[in-house]
């Protein structure tokens, strides 16, 4: 079963009617933030779900936190064939305010579009949308990919992704996913800069139960 993100770029698994989903993602570089999501199957190829972004772990002394965002997501799903499906989906919330990155309302929109090679192999490509108050950078649009291959079935996936841009949403992470006993996974990537941004590289930590 694949994860419902990447790292960073949407898997488009959606989650099946009546089931919860639930992924605790920890970004760790120069700061570090917690990033949680939890999604509900409603049925007819789509999920419903709220997200926790940008909580802050820690942040070098003469930086303020970030605006915590909470937010509300929506994604559907349409199989095209037996291998390949496209999936859109939004996210929307407000920041909290009264710290540095306070910022208005935020929104992402996304399409994605996973082609399955082989047994082993699903290849992923689309674009997103997001506006300022999302990205902390200028509001628009840019290309996404990654790559899930398995490594040894039910046991360990190489999996990487990508998100173009110069807002701090431009980052690669190259990794592998482990799964656990009674159905979780951990996941660890380095995190790559998109060189036309100036983020940071890090290491990228998630915990999922699909």
């Amino acid at each position: 079963m694949a994860q419902q993100s990447l790292f960073n770029v949407p898997s488009s698994e959606i989650t099946e009617r009546g089931r919860w989903f639930f992924q605790e993602q920890l970004n760790l570089s120069r700061s570090g933030v917690s990033n949680t999501t939890l999604d509900y199957g409603i049925g007819h190829g789509m999920e419903l779900g709220l997200n926790l972004f940008d909580l802050d772990l820690y942040h070098p002394g003469s930086e303020e936190r970030l605006s915590t965002l909470p937010m509300v997501n929506l994604q559907k799903r349409w199989d095209l064939t037996e291998r390949w499906a496209i999936a859109a989906g939004t996210q929307l919330g407000q920041p909290s305010t009264g710290v540095a990155g306070s910022r208005g309302p935020a929104s992402l929109a996304f399409i994605n579009s996973p082609f399955r090679l082989n047994e082993r192999a699903t290849l992923y490509a689309g674009g997103y949308w997001a506006n300022s108050a999302y990205s902390l950078g200028s509001s628009g649009g840019n290309f996404m990919a990654g790559v899930d291959v398995t490594l040894i079935d039910k046991h360990l996936h190489f999996m990487a992704d990508y998100m173009n841009g110069s807002s701090s949403l431009g980052v690669g992470v190259v990794g592998f996913v482990w799964y656990l006993p009674n159905g979780w996974q951990f996941s660890a990537g380095a995190q790559l800069p998109s060189p036309q941004s100036r983020n940071d590289y890090g290491l990228v930590l998630e915990f999922t139960h699909p």
